[in-house]
C-alpha cells in the first residue's frame, strides 16, 4: 500500500552467518535505521547464528539451497521470500553507517525495484556494474526470475559471473540479467572510500592520513564501508592509510534505556585466544552470583585450538553468548567487539574478567546495592582478592576518585575490578592500536566524562599467568615489543599535561622516560634482531 506517494510500510532485511560480522551489526544497524526511518518497517535478519541479536529482530533461519557465497543474498529475489509476497522489502549490507535521513527508500512507489548506482563504474567506458547491492529496495515476487534463473544452474552462473573469487560475483549477475535500472536519489548512498576523503598517502615513510578527519559529503544517508576497513576500525583512529572517522561514533551505535534499579542488567566481557580449559572457572563465578541478571559475551579471538566442548557445556545457559572474531586482534579488540555486542543489546552496566579470573559469588549483589546508596557516578572500583602483586594498594573506604590524582600519579595501585556505566562508554573505546592491555587513554578519557566511586568489597579473584591471552610473542622478555608502546609511555603523561598543566607528577614522569628511552631503544632493537619473523 502507499500513502501520499509513499510505500505505507517497509521489511528491512539483512543476511548474517560466518564470523566476520557480529550480532552487534545487526543490532547497530537496526537501531541506525529506526533512527532515521519514519516510515513504519519491521527488521528482519536471515542468519544461521541468532545468538546476541536485540528482541526486536525477526531472525529467520538461513536456508540451505545449495546457493553459497554471498551469492546468498540473491533468494531475496525468490517468490513468496520469508513469506510476504507483493510486500517492500529493503535489503541493507552490514557494512554500513547511517547518517542522514532513510524517507527516501519509501519513494518511487511505482517502481518495482530500485537500487544506487554503482560508484565504481567508469561512465565513459561503461566498463563494471551499473548498480550497488548494498541497499536496494524490492516488491517481492516482481523480479523472480533472477532467483529461479540462477538456482537452475549455479555453477555455471559462478563460472561467468564470479568476481575475484568465486564467493562473490552476484552484483555481475543482477547487471547481467536486469535490462534497465531505477536508481535510488544521487548522492545518498556513498563509499567511505571514494566519497569521504578519507584515503591518506604513504610518501617517503610519512602517512598523510595523520592529517584530517573522513567526513560524509552532504547529502548523504548511507555510507558503505565495502572491504577493509570497517567502521570500528575508523572511529576512534587512523587504520592504515585511510584516516580517522568521527561520524561512525557519532551514529554507530545503539542508544542505551535505562532500568529500574531493580531490573539492572549487567554485561560481561570475557576475551580468550587459545586458553579454553582456563574457561571454565570464570563462567562458574557467573553462574554462582546471587543476583542472577547478567549476560557475558565470551569472544574467541581467532584461537587455533577447539573451543566447541567448553562452548557446548554452557550452550544451555541462555546469558552466555559466544563468539569468535573472523581475524585475530589482539585483547583491546576482543573486549572492544564484547562492548559494542553487550551494548547493542543494552544491558546497563558492563565490566571485563579475564579468562582466567573469577568473580566472587556477591560481586553483582554488592554492585547492585552500591549503585542504588551512591547513584550519579559512571565508573565503580572495588578490590582484588585473588593474587596480589606486592606494590598493590586497596581501596579502604567508599568515596570518590581521580583516576589521574589519585591512581596514575597517587598511591592506589593494582588490578581492581572495574563496572562502567554503559551510557558512559558510547563513543569511548580501548585503542585496538596495541594488542596487548594498554588502557591508560580509555581510564583517562572516561573518568574525563564521569565521576568514579571506589568502595572496598572484594569483587574479583586476578590470577597471574606467563603469556597472555592474546596472540603475541610468548617467553620471558619484559621489554617493549614495538615502538609503539615506547612512544605510549611518553603519549600518556603529555596526554595528562595537556589535560592538567598544573599535575606536576606528568612533568617527573615524562622527564624519567626520556631518560629511560636509549635503554628501551636498545632492547627494542635486540629483540626485534631475536625474532627473525619481524
Amino acid at each position: 500500500m502507499t500513502l501520499d506517494n509513499k510505500i505505507d510500510h517497509l521489511h528491512i532485511i539483512c543476511y548474517r552467518w560466518g564470523t566476520k560480522y557480529g550480532a552487534e551489526y545487526v543490532n547497530i544497524l537496526r537501531a541506525m535505521i529506526a533512527r532515521n526511518l519514519s516510515v513504519p518497517h519491521t527488521f528482519h535478519c536471515i542468519t544461521d547464528d541468532p545468538a546476541g541479536l536485540h528482541e526486536a529482530i525477526v531472525a529467520h533461519p538461513l536456508p540451505d539451497t545449495g546457493v553459497t557465497g554471498i551469492w546468498r543474498k540473491l533468494m531475496t529475489f525468490s517468490h513468496d521470500f520469508l513469506g510476504l509476497e507483493g510486500e517492500w522489502v529493503v535489503s541493507f549490507d552490514l557494512d554500513l553507517v547511517i547518517v542522514g535521513n532513510l524517507d527516501f527508500l519509501a519513494e518511487q512507489p511505482d517502481k518495482t525495484f530500485v537500487i544506487g548506482r554503482n560508484w565504481s563504474r567508469n561512465l565513459k567506458s561503461g566498463k563494471g556494474a551499473r548498480a550497488s547491492g548494498s541497499v536496494y529496495r524490492l516488491k517481492v515476487g516482481s523480479h523472480a526470475f533472477v532467483w529461479e534463473n540462477l538456482i537452475a544452474d549455479f555453477d555455471g552462473a559462478v563460472d561467468r559471473y564470479h568476481g575475484k573469487n568465486r564467493d562473490i560475483g552476484e552484483q555481475n549477475w543482477l547487471n547481467a540479467h536486469i535490462d534497465e535500472f531505477n536508481y535510488f536519489p544521487d548522492g545518498k548512498i556513498v563509499s567511505f572510500k571514494r566519497h569521504c576523503q578519507a584515503k591518506g598517502h604513504r610518501l617517503l615513510g610519512f602517512n598523510t592520513a595523520w592529517f584530517g578527519t573522513a567526513q560524509p559529503p552532504e547529502p548523504a544517508a548511507i555510507v558503505s564501508f565495502h572491504g577493509d576497513p570497517l567502521a570500528p576500525d575508523v572511529r576512534d583512529h587512523r587504520y592504515g592509510v585511510w584516516r580517522q572517522a568521527p561520524f561512525v561514533n557519532a551514529n554507530w551505535y545503539v542508544e542505551h534505556r535505562l532500568r529500574p534499579a531493580a531490573q539492572t542488567q549487567f554485561g560481561v566481557v570475557i576475551p580468550s585466544y587459545n586458553r579454553p580449559q582456563d574457561l571454565k572457572g570464570a563462567l562458574d563465578s557467573l553462574q554462582a552470583q546471587s543476583y542472577g541478571n547478567w549476560r557475558a559475551v565470551i569472544v574467541n579471538d581467532a584461537s587455533t585450538v577447539d573451543y566447541s566442548e567448553i562452548e557446548n557445556a554452557y550452550r544451555d545457559d541462555p546469558r552466555f553468548i559466544f563468539v569468535t572474531r573472523y581475524r585475530n586482534g589482539g585483547i583491546n579488540a576482543a573486549r572492544n567487539g564484547g562492548m559494542d555486542l553487550l551494548l547493542s543489546l543494552g544491558v546497563d552496566y558492563l565490566c571485563f574478567l579475564d579468562d582466567d579470573d573469577e568473580f566472587v559469588a556477591d560481586f553483582f549483589a554488592t554492585a547492585l546495592t552500591v549503585l542504588q546508596q551512591h547513584p550519579g557516578y559512571g565508573w565503580y572500583m572495588s578490590n582484588n582478592a585473588g593474587e596480589r602483586k606486592r606494590s598493590q594498594r586497596d581501596i579502604e573506604h567508599v568515596g570518590e576518585i581521580d583516576w589521574i590524582d589519585d591512581y596514575i600519579y597517587g598511591k592506589m595501585r593494582g588490578d581492581k575490578a572495574h563496572l562502567f556505566a554503559a551510557a558512559a562508554l558510547r563513543d569511548i573505546r580501548l585503542d585496538e592500536r596495541f594488542r596487548a592491555s594498554n588502557r591508560w587513554r580509555f581510564f583517562i578519557d572516561l573518568n574525563r566524562k564521569t565521576r568514579i566511586l571506589g568502595y572496598p568489597a572484594a569483587s574479583i579473584r586476578k590470577r597471574y599467568q606467563e603469556g597472555g591471552i592474546t596472540k603475541g610473542h610468548q617467553g620471558q622478555y619484559k621489554g617493549p615489543k614495538t615502538a609503539l608502546e615506547i612512544r605510549s609511555r611518553f603519549e600518556k603523561h603529555w596526554y595528562v599535561i595537556r589535560l592538567r598543566p598544573t599535575q606536576w607528577g606528568a612533568y617527573k614522569y615524562l622527564l624519567l622516560e626520556l631518560l629511560k628511552s636509549p635503554k628501551r631503544l636498545l632492547q627494542l632493537w635486540r629483540y626485534r634482531r631475536s625474532q627473525p619473523s619481524l
